[in-house]
Formats: structure tokens, C-alpha cells, sequence
């Protein structure tokens, strides 16, 4: 799993293997902003650009089958709950 991400409100959230990498993504996010600003002045979401370490990611927990003697519907394969964790 990438441990770093690069964010651009035009272009989305990209995973990253480096810091390296998601800094230079933000970097030409930057200058495209820089460049769009001459004919469309300051562009207010610029400031959403950013880059980080990914600290941890939501895992799956206590995947179970479905107990309609619980009220749960039997049609879904199975239910879980979700929580942050750093395991993959």
C-alpha cells in the first residue's frame, strides 16, 4: 500500500510510493494554477492542494455471515464493520 498522498481539487487524490513523488505531483499543480491565473485571476481552491504520509487506512473488522434471527438480511454476503487501523 502507498504510503503518501497528493491532492488537487481539479484533479482528485493520487497515491504515492515517496514523499518525492507526491511533492513533485503538487509542485505541477501548482504551476498549472500559477499559469491559469493569468487569465483567470487567483483561483480560491489552490489552497486545497497539498500533499501527506498516510498515517493509517480503514481496515474490514469482524467480517460475519448474516443472522436473520438477528434481523439481518440474508441476501448480503456478509456483514463487517469498518475502523482505522495500520495492518493491510
Amino acid at each position: 500500500m502507498p504510503n503518501y498522498f497528493s491532492y488537487s481539487p481539479y484533479d482528485g487524490i493520487e497515491f504515492h510510493d515517496t514523499a518525492e513523488q507526491a511533492k513533485a505531483r503538487v509542485v505541477r499543480e501548482l504551476e498549472y494554477f500559477a499559469d491559469d491565473a493569468g487569465d483567470a485571476g487567483w483561483d480560491e481552491s489552490v489552497t486545497q492542494v497539498c500533499w501527506g504520509e498516510i498515517k493509517q487506512h480503514v481496515i474490514k473488522t469482524n467480517v460475519r455471515r448474516p443472522n436473520p434471527d438477528n434481523g439481518e438480511d440474508d441476501s448480503f454476503e456478509y456483514y463487517c464493520d469498518y475502523e482505522l487501523g495500520d495492518e493491510e
